[in-house]
């Protein structure tokens, strides 16, 4: 099991925080260096400018936004 803010804390984590909200919300707030990809926007081309075994830790504003199923 990952504990995020943990690993967040100790620096280089090995993984990219995404926001899958607007751009406004993320705006507002978010995951000190998170990514900003809101969830319809969560593709294979998109996902292409990171390495093949990067893993990602997606955060959305809720259930409905299904940011965590999305993916190459």
């Amino acid at each position: 099991m990952l504990d995020v803010h943990e690993t967040m804390r100790g620096g280089r984590p090995g993984f990219v925080p995404v926001d899958a909200r607007s751009p406004d919300l993320h705006a507002a707030g978010r995951v000190p260096g998170a990514v900003n990809l809101p969830h319809r926007k969560i593709v294979a081309s998109k996902l292409a400018a990171f390495p093949a075994a990067m893993r990602f830790v997606v955060s959305c504003a809720g259930p409905h936004c299904n940011g965590a199923a999305r993916g190459a």
